[in-house]
């Protein structure tokens, strides 16, 4: 599996695919990115021993970038172990001998955690204080980023992809399985919870940044599920199921 490096991406740490497998992935998402939030600006790569600058809450609204992402795994048979990555302090990357790789990223603040098996790939950041976790299983992908006091959780199974980013004191998780993709990205005291189980096209994103807010976005079987604590949610069932409960509105 090829290596993937964290990028700094408006105040949270994503995977950069540009030079692997995965690059045609991010092209696609990223065009859905500019056309929605409309002319993104570029950050620079992230250096562990760079001091931290918190970022506000605008910087989580540009998310889905996982929106329009499928998987490019091919699914073989694996025996051996798998990775497992732990970060006080700087950067830590391990492969496994299963086809797996993690890695995790710590200023000294806090503690980050990645754990990959199974041909997967998870990646965990933490910044300025919070608690970040990341699991894939199978064929997955799982990437979980925590500043300023934010506590994210990620977990991935059998060809799923799930991103969690809090900042600000927000609690984000996402879980994924079954090709299925969610996002989940808190900031000041939001709570956020994304999941998404079914076949590929699966999609669930929960989006917050308003003090105290929450939004659960879940989705079944081919259905798109999307909340935010600011715009009206939107659920597309697609013959699986979404549904939407968010302070910003309620549907499915």
């Amino acid at each position: 599996m090829s290596h993937v490096t964290p990028r700094k991406f408006n105040g949270d740490f994503r995977p950069d695919y540009a030079g692997t497998s995965r690059g045609s992935q991010r092209g696609s998402a990223q065009d859905h990115e500019t056309n929605h939030r409309g002319q993104k600006k570029k950050r620079g790569r992230r250096n562990a021993d760079a001091k931290p600058k918190p970022r506000r809450a605008a910087a989580l609204a540009l998310a889905l970038t996982f929106a329009s992402m499928t998987f490019a795994f091919v699914e073989v048979a694996q025996s051996g172990e798998g990775a497992t990555c732990k970060s006080r302090s700087g950067f830590v990357a391990h492969s496994g001998t299963d086809g797996s790789s993690c890695d995790a990223n710590s200023d000294g603040s806090s503690t980050a955690h990645a754990v990959a098996n199974a041909n997967s790939y998870a990646s965990s950041a933490v910044l300025t204080g919070g608690n970040a976790s990341a699991v894939a299983k199978g064929n997955s992908i799982s990437t979980s980023t925590a500043n300023s006091g934010g506590h994210s959780t990620s977990r991935a199974l059998n060809s799923g992809g799930a991103t969690a980013y809090a900042q600000d004191r927000g609690v984000a998780k996402a879980t994924a399985s079954g090709g299925a993709v969610a996002e989940s990205g808190a900031d000041t005291r939001c709570k956020t919870m994304a999941h998404a189980n079914g076949t590929t096209g699966t999609r669930a994103f929960a989006l917050c940044n308003k003090n105290r807010g929450f939004v659960n976005a879940t989705a079944t079987n081919g259905g798109v599920a999307t909340g935010s604590d600011t715009d009206p949610p939107i659920c597309t069932p697609n013959g699986g199921t979404a549904r939407v409960r968010s302070t910003g509105g309620n549907c499915g």
